[in-house]
């Protein structure tokens, strides 16, 4: 079950916030044990790897990294995958003092599927105080679409692509366009001076600077792999201070080596992890 409220207009989020928040994580004690114990979403990433292998016919990646600017005039806030959530986040958001004249959210990707508001989800792309890095959801969507990958669309169905049967199909072509111009990796510094990276799942490289001469199968674990959280590695990635990733459910916000797993699990009816850099 859902638990969307109504959406809210952007001139409701600009509001004062009536005490300093350093690190804010959303969630109602009372939803987590029926969630907490439940598997990963499945998805064969070999059978993925071997799709686009040798078809020049599909989404094609690329190692695009949106550095962003120190934001001197409000503050920053990452928040994990939205999957159609889009009213229960902006009710976050709300509850958080979020001003959009001055503040930032960027999103671990993943914004669209599962939730019933994905066509409002992909709107925030329109928004000024609003960024996301490439999930592996809207690369399903774009290549079932855009590309007609028959196998991909039959996993986009399977994992939650259902909603696109009550969108306007006029929409999808500008949805195509942004979804393929969102980068795969944001890079924030935060107010403490530190460096953020942001990757929708996993950063298979050693060095932060490693990003630029990822090869395909490389910029695919970007948006798949689940190997370095299902290991509990403590592995750290030198080059950045700290990753923030997505993708992978956890029961609150994990810290393994120098990365941050925030992914809740927002469309299980879990609150959203939202984290202030």
């Amino acid at each position: 079950m859902y638990h969307c409220r109504m959406a809210l207009r952007l001139s409701d989020l600009q509001l004062p916030c009536k005490q300093p928040i350093t690190k804010t994580q959303i969630r109602r004690p009372e939803k987590r044990s029926a969630f907490r114990h439940l598997p990963q979403p499945r998805f064969n990433q070999s059978a993925n790897t071997t799709l686009w292998q040798g078809n020049n016919h599909f989404m094609k990646l690329k190692n695009t990294l949106l550095k962003l600017d120190k934001n001197t005039q409000g503050r920053d806030f990452v928040v994990g995958d939205i999957h159609g959530q889009t009213s229960n986040l902006m009710q976050s958001l709300k509850d958080l003092g979020f001003n959009s004249a001055a503040d930032r959210l960027i999103c671990t990707g993943d914004l669209i599927d599962r939730g019933s508001e994905s066509a409002e989800a992909l709107a925030l792309l329109d928004e000024s105080w609003f960024y996301s890095v490439l999930g592996n959801h809207e690369y399903m969507m774009v290549c079932a679409l855009k590309y007609k990958i028959s196998q991909q669309k039959m996993l986009w169905l399977q994992q939650g692509g259902d909603w696109i049967a009550s969108s306007n199909p006029s929409l999808w072509a500008a949805w195509f366009d942004k979804i393929e111009a969102l980068p795969l990796a944001i890079e924030v510094p935060g107010k403490d001076n530190l460096v953020y990276g942001v990757v929708h799942a996993d950063f298979p490289g050693e060095h932060w600077g490693d990003f630029a001469s990822l090869d395909e199968k490389e910029l695919q674990a970007c948006i798949w792999s689940r190997s370095v959280f299902n290991s509990r590695s403590q592995h750290v990635v030198t080059g950045i201070d700290y990753l923030i990733h997505g993708h992978n459910i956890s029961d609150g916000e994990l810290k393994l080596g120098n990365r941050f797993y925030i992914e809740g699990g927002a469309y299980m009816g879990n609150d959203f992890i939202i984290k202030e850099l």
